[in-house]
């Protein structure tokens, strides 16, 4: 009985040698077909070895009513057979494909062979044999097309009893096409293990950002430098632990042995390892260390980018589908299809695998190459990069690569690589400080330059990095702005506070003490002055016995004088060291000693006590320099001003804390450096350290305004606007010298006269006054009254001026009553007002009469002196301004009109009543 047939497999043993013929040589069987066998093995070895194993293209099945299509295409199974259809070709039945058929160990599961269905050709000859395809209806969708190379040989004249003449074997390839279960289609898929497929297995890594953001209402997320550095070593932490389960996959996808050509990543976990150990003791650096993890990520992708592009399979396994080609499922030929596994060169796969070899070497070298630089040689630069959404090897090299610096600059960017050209590739260590030697891309164009590297800063003062940084940025003439936040949330950590920006308010405060200044310079010349005249005059004033000045009115004129030149020297200073008043910056001025008020406030208290001490001797015709310093709320606005804008300085300083800059401005994040038009900013610890920098993508106008002055004002004398001739306060003669003078010069003179007349009346009208006597009206007498001056009603007036001033008087000594209640004291004041109003009223009426409509007699007789006495008590005893001068108005516009002995008196009140007032 003859051995089943079964499916032949050459390149399970590959023919290496075959027969070389001689003349006249005797052939046999094994020599012939060991070069039929050579030749055979060869050109299937050139077409899996150097072409490509699978489906090259075409031969994509189709379901139609009743029949099954397949297009022409072409596939190589990994035995090296070659299987196609030149056209198009079309199947309506079939038969069963069975046990009888050669026997091709795929198709068999436990010894049993599975299911198949053979297609017949619509043109096919013996398809009458043969089921047509509508037969098995929707179960069509359920099978799995595959194209079968079967290769057998057939001995047909096999030796029998009586005869053995034996015409040798036939090699059959007959190319089938073969209905399966998805089942089993599934199970004979046969795929080739390449660096797509591995690819594919590997996850995708993104890096964890740490959650610096205020995720609650009101609830600051970063208070302290403590906290931020947590956060960001729980964002390595994740990072991390997904990059070591990625390494892990990526050795489990190349199986059990790694491939000598590429670079072992097995070091890789430890070394990483031992790196977040050293983080989490230091925590120096920490966001170098999570930029660190995010160039791994970078470079992971770039690994993954790699791997998909090596599809090609170098040798391929030849019992992956060696007599086979899966076509693809009926129900959607896009399933259950062999791929195309072309050669390695054919693929690019030589370019490929060097790239995949290339990015395991550099994960490796930067991976050894890490560290946290040292920071007692720290030295800020800024070097043109790139920013994040360009390929890791288009960006600089970071700071932080330095053990091994040299390696990680060849290892950077493959292409320069390749073309000789790694010095292109930029970095922190190889950047030259400006007009230092060595190669400088500052000089050169920055149109591709899309992002700037900013480290070294690491370690150092904030008040020194931040103003190497900003030096930097003017030298390179880069577009960015440099400031600094603090990792706390108490104002009192904020050692780099908000740089001055000067406002209209700013330039008010200067007015404002330029002003006070003005004020202060008035008052020292006033206060020369006024101390000459009452010098000059103290002899004079000395000779009013009846004065109580209690004071020696030189010393204390003298005495405010010399407290206002030193509080003007003090407030406005020298021009090599001007005052808080003369500073023409607000930073100047904030940099002045605070109490300054205060001196202002005691030296303004004296000058006026000294003032109000002289009162009896000293006349305002104007308002005095003194008296504008004393009611004036300009140094009160000076300080009111002072302090809102303190408190905007304190507000802007609350924005410099971490927590509240990041509410303002959510973009805040690490970059390592900062885009042009962006602010690069640096955070610091409560010590004042720089522990690491963020950045906005926009600009934070933070120009210091601080050092630009005010223009210098020029304060006016003060006579320009008061001449010298007319002091505001002038010392007068005391109010009794001054009677003196008026009772010597005019009254003695008169009062001689009037005897002469006394004695003429008196003679002449001695008969008369028996006469009256006996009337019931007498001339000159008023009821209680103590005037006798001819004129009844001028007698009323007087005593009606005399009562007045006594009501008066009497007000006033209640009001000098400390026992007296607020409200009844309300009261006498608001009793005084009016009376002095009355007492204002009869004056004028008085005095118009007497100068007016009394006997001219009278104006000129004896009782002229009393009369003009009552009247100036009348005057002098009415301390409202208002009424005294409104009085003295009505009064002198009278005295122009009147002529004669009635313009005389009314002159003369107008000149004696109102002196000194």
């Amino acid at each position: 009985m003859a051995d089943p047939l079964k499916i032949i497999r050459r390149l399970d043993v590959v023919t290496t040698d075959y027969a070389v013929f001689e003349r006249d040589q005797v052939l046999t069987h094994d020599q012939l077909n060991s070069v039929a066998e050579y030749l055979d093995d060869q050109q299937r070895l050139s077409r899996t070895q150097l072409l490509g194993v699978g489906i090259v293209g075409g031969l994509k099945p189709s379901l139609g009513k009743g029949q099954i299509s397949v297009g022409a295409g072409v596939g190589v199974t990994t035995d090296g057979d070659l299987l196609g259809l030149r056209a198009d070709q079309a199947f309506t039945h079939y038969l069963p494909y069975d046990e009888s058929a050669p026997a091709y160990e795929p198709f068999y599961l436990d010894g049993k062979m599975v299911p198949l269905l053979e297609l017949l050709p619509a043109d096919a000859d013996d398809k009458r044999e043969g089921k047509p395809l509508a037969e098995l209806g929707d179960g069509l969708k359920d099978l799995v097309l595959l194209a079968f190379m079967e290769s057998y040989e057939n001995d047909p004249d096999l030796c029998t009893g009586g005869d053995c003449d034996n015409h040798g074997r036939t090699a059959r390839n007959t190319r089938r096409l073969l209905l399966v279960g998805r089942d089993i289609a599934e199970k004979l898929g046969g795929e080739l293990l390449t660096g797509a497929r591995i690819a594919a297995a590997l996850p995708r890594l993104a890096a964890a950002r740490p959650k610096l953001g205020n995720t609650k209402k009101d609830a600051l997320s970063v208070t302290s430098a403590e906290i931020f550095v947590e956060k960001y070593l729980a964002a390595c932490k994740t990072t991390l632990g997904d990059l070591l389960k990625a390494i892990e996959t990526l050795q489990k996808a190349f199986a059990k042995a790694w491939p000598e050509d590429l670079p072992n990543p097995a070091r890789w976990p430890a070394a990483l390892e031992n790196i977040a150990k050293q983080m989490t003791e230091s925590r120096l650096g920490v966001q170098y260390y999570h930029a660190f993890l995010k160039d791994l990520v970078a470079a992971w992708g770039e690994l993954r980018e790699a791997l998909f592009a090596d599809t090609g399979v170098l040798c391929p396994a030849a019992d992956a589908f060696p007599k086979h080609l899966l076509l693809g499922a009926l129900a959607d030929p896009a399933q259950l299809r062999t791929g195309t596994w072309p050669a390695p060169w054919l693929a690019g796969g030589s370019a490929a695998r060097e790239r995949l070899a290339f990015v395991l070497g550099k994960i490796g070298t930067m991976i050894a190459s890490f560290a946290i630089p040292a920071t007692t040689r720290a030295v800020p630069k800024i070097v043109p990069s790139r920013r994040e959404t360009a390929a890791l090897e288009m960006r600089a090299v970071p700071y932080y690569y330095a053990n091994r610096g040299e390696a990680m600059r060849l290892l950077w960017n493959e292409p320069r690589r390749r073309r000789n050209e790694s010095a292109d590739n930029l970095g922190y260590h190889w950047m030259p400080v400006p007009g230092g030697e060595g190669d400088d891309p500052f000089e050169r164009d920055l149109g591709g330059v899309d992002f700037f590297r900013i480290e070294g800063h690491l370690g150092m003062k904030v008040e020194e990095a931040e103003a190497a940084i900003e030096t930097l940025v003017r030298q390179r003439n880069l577009p960015i702005a440099v400031m600094s936040v603090v990792l706390h949330n108490e104002r009192k950590f904020v050692l780099r506070g908000p740089k001055f920006k000067k406002t209209s308010l700013h330039s008010l405060h200067y007015l404002l003490r330029q002003d006070l200044a003005s004020q202060l310079k008035d008052n020292v010349a006033f206060s020369k002055q006024l101390a000459d005249d009452v010098t000059v005059a103290a002899p004079i004033i000395k000779q009013d016995k009846a004065l109580n000045l209690n004071v020696d009115p030189v010393k204390t004129v003298e005495a405010a004088r010399d407290a206002l030149v030193s509080l003007n020297g003090d407030l406005l200073g020298s021009d090599s060291k001007p005052g808080p008043l003369a500073v023409r910056s607000y930073k100047a001025y904030g940099a002045q000693p605070k109490d300054w008020d205060t001196k202002l406030d005691q030296t303004v208290l004296t000058a006026t006590k000294a003032k109000s001490s002289l009162g009896e001797v000293l006349r305002s015709d104007l308002v005095s320099p003194v008296d504008s310093l004393a009611a004036s709320k300009s140094h009160l606005w000076v300080k009111w001003l002072g302090d809102i804008l303190d408190k905007r300085d304190d507000d802007k300083k609350d924005k410099l804390q971490f927590a509240r800059m990041l509410n303002d401005h959510p973009g805040l994040e690490h970059f390592g450096g900062c885009v042009p038009g962006g602010t690069f900013v640096l955070a610091y610890n409560d010590a004042g350290v720089v522990i690491g920098d963020l950045m906005l993508p926009y600009w934070i106008d933070d120009v210091d305004e601080s050092a630009e002055d005010e223009p210098a004002l020029t304060l006016p004398d003060i006579h320009v606007r008061i001449p010298k001739d007319l002091l505001p306060i002038k010392v007068i003669r005391p109010f009794d010298l001054r009677l003196e003078d008026f009772r010597v010069k005019s009254v003695l003179p008169e009062i001689t006269l009037q005897k002469d007349y006394q004695k003429f009346f008196q003679e002449s009208l001695g008969g008369l006054g028996d006469v009256l006597k006996n009337t019931t009206f007498q001339t000159g007498s008023v009821s209680g009254g103590r005037y006798a001056t001819g004129d009844a009603l001028l007698d009323g007036l007087l005593q009606e001026v005399e009562n007045k001033k006594d009501q008066v008087t009497g007000l006033r000594q209640m009001l000098a009553d400390d026992r007296l209640p607020a409200k009844t004291r309300e009261e006498v004041q608001n009793q005084i007002k009016r009376v002095e109003a009355e007492l204002g009223n009869v004056v004028k009426e008085t005095t118009e009469h007497f100068a007016v409509n009394a006997p001219e007699e009278v104006r000129t007789g004896s009782q002229a002196v009393k009369v003009y006495a009552t009247i100036n008590q009348g005057i002098g005893a009415v301390s409202d301004k208002r009424i005294t001068g409104k009085l003295r108005t009505d009064l002198q516009g009278s005295a122009a009109n009147l002529t004669g002995s009635s313009g005389q008196a009314m002159t003369h009140i107008v000149n004696t009543g109102f002196m000194g007032i």
